[in-house]
């Protein structure tokens, strides 16, 4: 063997062990800086989540009332909640939007189907970057009690027992 093929090699090993050293590394900052808890936190909470829309699909199912529109009518008013939750540019949600929205519901499956039709949406906040939230946690974490409240009170009025 020549001089420069054990040095080629060489370079090799040693190359392999700068990766795999390097990746024990990388590995054991993320840990002692909490970034592999704060991944199994966020995966967990996807998970409760995905757990959720699946009992929403059940109690769709077990739900004995008829939808009062078609299905693409409540993915167009969970997109205009997404928006209405979301605000302008002066960060203000359009609280009557999601009002008026509301009203237009029905009877609880129609609660329902809108639910499944929100999902998780990644919703803008601000200051804290965009956030998966379902439509009840997109709703309380923008609104105030009292503005929950009116909701609930749009759903009692119609004989509804689902609330936010």
């Amino acid at each position: 063997m020549k001089n420069s093929d054990i040095s080629f090699y060489i370079k090799i090993v040693f190359g392999l062990f700068a990766i795999y050293y390097s990746k024990q590394i990388i590995e054991s900052l993320m840990s002692f800086f909490g970034v592999t808890q704060q991944q199994k936190a966020i995966e967990d909470e996807e998970e409760v989540k995905d757990e959720a829309i699946i009992q929403i699909d059940k109690d769709l199912k077990e739900n004995k009332q008829k939808l009062t529109y078609p299905t693409s009518i409540y993915y167009n008013m969970a997109d205009a909640l997404q928006v209405a939750v979301e605000g302008d540019i002066y960060d203000q949600t359009h609280e009557k939007s999601i009002y008026n929205t509301f009203r237009k519901l029905q009877n609880d499956k129609d609660f329902l189907m809108l639910k499944k039709a929100f999902g998780t949406r990644l919703i803008d906040q601000p200051f804290f970057g965009e956030k998966s939230q379902t439509l009840t946690e997109a709703l309380a974490s923008d609104m105030a009690p009292g503005e929950i409240d009116v909701i609930n009170n749009i759903l009692r009025s119609k004989k509804m027992k689902s609330r936010v």
